[in-house]
């Protein structure tokens, strides 16, 4: 049995012979997540005379390095590149397999659920797709109309939201992260989720009175927002993140806003004519 001091001896010569080893595993990883990479067991002399590396990208090696197998954890979205180099009967034999990003976070996720558990107490659920596995982690933020809001982790697509006398939901927003994938949802409910009265529809899909002519613009904007349809008095206007976080809070509706410091992506508006969210909608910023 080859001893370690033949694999480093080994190591400093590895370039006198290359056979064509084959290194089983995965071809794809997503960022952050990790697979076990092998070759078979009759090409080295030991089961110890085996040493991997990382040549090549970002990644580091989870435990023993000196195995037929050896666990990988990827840490960026460049391609990685692994060696095994092992001491075989002929002398030192390597190989190298490169390990490529899986495709982007194609995942999507949608409130789309909830419910009264009675009178105290609302279940929200959201859908993901394609379906998160064990290890999906779920951020929520569920905002009142007075208040402080509601914030609650959870391991399942679902949460039970506590909902005080006298107080309604009047969003709610999620966050999940899943195999190194972050995506989120945000939805507004008009009329608000109350105890007494029930589930309103969400103001984003349907809303009621003269509230159907108010249309931000332009959208997509590089940075300045207008709105239509609004009286220069009363309304206000408060513009969120997918994650619920607040970029502008009640802006008067008459002027300009302006969110060209913000990164591209989706946003919501809320309108507001004092307390009551009239209606919502989204904005993408190019």
């Amino acid at each position: 049995m080859k001893s370690l001091c033949s694999i480093l001896l080994c190591l400093l010569a590895w370039n006198f012979g290359h056979a064509q080893c084959n290194i089983s595993g995965s071809s794809t990883l997503a960022v952050n997540a990790t697979g076990t990479y092998s070759i078979p067991s009759n090409l080295a002399q030991c089961s110890s005379c085996h040493d991997w590396d990382i040549i090549g990208g970002s990644g580091t090696i989870i435990g023993s390095d000196q195995g037929r197998s050896v666990t990988i954890r990827k840490t960026s979205s460049s391609n990685l590149t692994i060696r095994v180099t092992y001491f075989s009967e002929s002398g030192c034999r390597s190989c190298t397999r490169v390990i490529s990003s899986t495709p982007a976070c194609n995942f999507t996720t949608t409130i789309s659920n909830s419910y009264l558990d009675n009178f105290f107490d609302v279940f929200l659920t959201t859908e993901n797709s394609p379906s998160t596995g064990p290890g999906a982690t779920y951020n929520w933020t569920v905002n009142y109309n007075t208040g402080p809001s509601y914030f609650a982790t959870t391991s399942t697509n679902v949460v039970n939201v506590p909902l005080p006398t006298n107080r309604s939901i009047v969003s709610a927003s999620v966050t999940v992260n899943f195999q190194g994938c972050t995506f989120s949802d945000f939805h507004t409910y008009f009329p608000p989720i109350t105890s007494q009265f029930g589930f309103g529809a969400k103001a984003d899909t349907e809303s009621t009175f003269d509230t159907q002519n108010i249309e931000a613009y332009p959208n997509p904007t590089t940075g300045e927002l207008n709105f239509t349809g609004l009286s220069a008095e009363g309304y206000t206007v408060t513009v969120l993140d997918l994650t619920g976080k607040e970029i502008i809070r009640d802006a008067p509706s008459d002027r300009p806003l302006n969110i060209s410091e913000q990164p591209s992506g989706v946003y919501q508006y809320l309108i507001r004519n004092g307390k009551d969210i009239v209606k919502s909608g989204k904005l993408l910023k190019e």
